[in-house]
């Protein structure tokens, strides 16, 4: 965290990873750095690059991650969260 403000905000900034999302901010997967079990399991939840999915809570203390992708809902680790890189849209 090197940079003195992590200003989200601005569209320039790369890639993030999910769990560093800001809450109720559309962002569009574009890599998944886990392994072949972890990748697998994310494709079938439909977390694959490319899709779009939003931040919509985050439980305190290293809790999971509730995103909302395709109209649906899904909670994922954060931990797991932390392996999907992002671009905020």
């Amino acid at each position: 965290m090197s940079q003195s403000s992590k200003n989200y905000e601005n569209k320039d900034f790369r890639e993030i990873p999910l769990s560093d999302l800001p809450l109720n901010v559309k962002a569009k997967v574009s890599h998944i750095f886990a392994g072949i079990r972890a990748t697998q399991r994310l494709s079938g939840m439909g977390i694959t690059p490319g899709t779009v999915i939003e931040k919509i809570s985050a439980a305190p203390f290293r809790g999971p991650v509730q995103i909302s992708l395709r109209g649906t809902r899904l909670a994922i680790g954060r931990g797991l969260a932390a392996k999907i890189l992002i671009q905020i849209l």
